[in-house]
């Protein structure tokens, strides 16, 4: 007789998904506060910017990924939430430069920054989020957390200079694909649970493995992500099909 396979309980599934929404929200809270206390030194424009970029939907698994491995480790403090905000804007700062590289008309079921904003815009509000995660990266993390994100956000931009290498070619192959989704998604996520693993005072082995961890979570997303531009329904996704 074959061993039936586990099946998840319909609730831990729910605890799970109240879960992620719980920290994604204190996420978004910590993100909030980080802005108000900018606010003062920049120009009003940017921050209107920067709160239609952050704030107008999104996963967030990149923030709740770098909370679970701290908390995993064993430290969960009000700054692992500044400090799983940075991986969102810098997300969000890569996906206001691609929409300006794509000429991107919507981007989550609403205009793209650089449609709504103009190109200057959306440049100079990616370049700030860029800047201010790298900031409090290396005021949370330290010195290696800063070289991890370093790191990642290089490879990000190698990715997409072979996704830009890539595009006109209709017989890309498996592991040319896989390297562009290696350097422009994987990595990010596998630094996010590296951070999030040296925020929590893990040993070097226990960091190394939740990177690799990530790495395996980023690719998996990826090419999810990439069907759904083709399979998915747009109402459902806010991807246009």
């Amino acid at each position: 007789m074959k061993e039936k396979k586990a099946v998840p309980a319909v609730e831990d599934m729910a605890f799970l998904i109240e879960f992620i929404q719980r920290h994604a929200e204190r996420t978004e809270e910590a993100m909030l506060l980080d802005l108000e206390s900018a606010q003062a030194e920049n120009d009003p424009l940017l921050f209107e910017v920067l709160k239609y970029s952050l704030l107008k939907g999104g996963k967030r698994l990149r923030p709740v990924l770098a909370i679970l491995s701290s908390r995993l480790c064993g430290r969960d403090d009000e700054n692992l939430y500044l400090l799983a905000a940075t991986f969102e804007y810098l997300h969000a700062g890569s996906l206001i430069h691609d929409d300006v590289i794509d000429h991107a008309e919507n981007r989550r079921g609403k205009e793209s920054v650089v449609k709504k904003y103009g190109t200057a815009a959306a440049i100079l509000a990616g370049d700030w989020l860029h800047a201010r995660c790298m900031h409090l990266v290396g005021t949370l993390a330290g010195q290696k957390g800063l070289d991890i994100v370093c790191h990642a956000t290089q490879s990000m931009v190698d990715g997409e200079f072979l996704q830009l290498r890539y595009a006109a070619d209709p017989a890309v192959s498996e592991e040319q694909y896989l390297s562009v989704v290696l350097r422009k998604t994987a990595r990010l996520i596998s630094a996010t649970c590296e951070i999030g693993a040296l925020y929590g005072n893990a040993e070097p082995t226990q960091q190394k493995a939740l990177a690799r961890y990530g790495e395996k979570i980023g690719i998996a997303f990826q090419i999810v992500d990439d069907l759904l531009d083709y399979l998915g329904d747009e109402q459902v996704t806010g991807k246009i099909v």
